[in-house]
C-alpha cells in the first residue's frame, strides 16, 4: 500500500462530503488535541497469531487508530519536532521503535 498525505487549511464553513465508496463520516479534531495529547496510546491486536501494536487516540467518542494514527504521528514529527515514538507499523516487523 501506498499512500500520500496531504496537509492543508480547511475553511471553517467548508461542507466536507466523503466518498460512501471510501468514508462512512468525517469528524474534525483540532491539531491542538495532539500536541497536547503527546505520542499515542497502543493497543495490541492477534492477527493470524502475530501479535501488532497499533496506535491510536481517543478523542471524544472517536478513536484515531491505524494508518491514520501513523499519519498523525509523522505530520507532528516533521511538521512539529516532536519525538513521537511509535510502534513500528505491520508490515516492517513487530518491535517497537
Amino acid at each position: 500500500m501506498h499512500v500520500t498525505p496531504w496537509v492543508g487549511l480547511v475553511p471553517v464553513n467548508l461542507p466536507l462530503r466523503p466518498s460512501p465508496n471510501e468514508i462512512a463520516r468525517v469528524f474534525k479534531v483540532p491539531i491542538r488535541f495532539f500536541v497536547d495529547q503527546g505520542p499515542p496510546k497502543v493497543q495490541q491486536l492477534n492477527v493470524q497469531g502475530q501479535v501488532w501494536e497499533l496506535p491510536y487516540w481517543d478523542y471524544e467518542n472517536e478513536r484515531i487508530w491505524g494508518l491514520t494514527a501513523y499519519i498523525i504521528c509523522e505530520l507532528l514529527t516533521v511538521g512539529f519536532a516532536m519525538k513521537m515514538p511509535m510502534p513500528t507499523r505491520p508490515e516492517r516487523g513487530t518491535s517497537t521503535s
